[in-house]
């Protein structure tokens, strides 16, 4: 038994597959953003300290520690 795929089959496929690789990376990072919120609230609990959310939330996304 053969299996004949054709040239703009694979092309489809492969496509789809890049998608949801695209997917995938986007997914990862949110989650990798979520986790770093998570760890500053974390931080901020351990030392007493009061912060807003969405300060916290700002901060990861630029990768800076707030004080």
């Amino acid at each position: 038994m053969t299996l004949k795929i054709d040239s703009h089959e694979l092309d489809r496929y492969e496509l789809r597959l890049r998608l949801m690789e695209d997917k995938i990376i986007d997914q990862r990072a949110i989650i990798n953003h979520l986790v770093s919120v998570i760890d500053e609230l974390k931080r901020c609990n351990t030392y007493g300290k009061t912060k807003q959310l969405s300060d916290i939330a700002d901060a990861t996304l630029q990768n800076t520690p707030l004080n």
